[in-house]
């Protein structure tokens, strides 16, 4: 029913109705051919055993599931790179909304994430008219240590920046940083 269902709903997507970690499935429905893989089982061993055998059939993006953090340590010796957890979802989720997301009034944060086991966070801000950090080159700029200003988005065009570019009003900036709790593009200066 639920197959159906999708089926109905998603009719230029193609749903199979089997069990995702049987190999003779994954081999008849080409997974040799997939761009992407993402196993989202409610079994945490199902999903890394289903995500290796996608990783050794050579697909190009997989993506794990898993419940349980402690199985977190062994992904890196599996060579699996993108491993989501529903707990860091919902922390990351709630950690947003804490940091005034949903106030623009009171934060120019509009997105964050939180990385390397939550050692850095990667920030984008929304840059407003009379920031202390618009027109200076930034090489020039006295940020704080521990930063890194990753990108600039100006008019939906991506700019990785170096040294002579500035930020600009109405640009949005993403930031790398090992420090807490920025809520404005301004907090990034000394």
């Amino acid at each position: 029913e639920i197959a159906e269902d999708l089926s109905a709903s998603y009719p230029n997507v193609e749903i199979i109705l089997g069990d995702g970690t049987d190999q003779d499935i994954l081999i008849q429905e080409g997974i040799e051919n997939y761009n992407a893989f993402v196993s989202l089982t409610g079994v945490d061993e199902e999903n890394i055993i289903a995500s290796l055998y996608a990783l050794q059939q050579s697909v190009d993006k997989v993506v794990t599931k898993v419940n349980r953090e402690i199985l977190l340590g062994i992904f890196d010796s599996l060579g699996m790179e993108s491993v989501i957890t529903p707990k860091r979802v919902i922390a990351n989720s709630i950690l947003r909304f804490v940091r005034s997301l949903g106030n623009p009034s009171i934060s120019d944060v509009e997105a964050l994430y939180r990385l390397a086991n939550n050692e850095a966070e990667a920030i984008q801000f929304k840059v407003k008219n009379g920031s202390k950090a618009v027109g200076i080159p930034l090489e020039k700029l006295a940020t704080r240590d521990n930063l890194l200003v990753a990108y600039i988005i100006r008019n939906r065009k991506l700019i990785i920046p170096t040294g002579q570019d500035s930020i600009q009003p109405s640009d949005q900036v993403i930031i790398i940083t090992k420090d807490k709790y920025f809520d404005d593009i301004d907090d990034i200066l000394r």
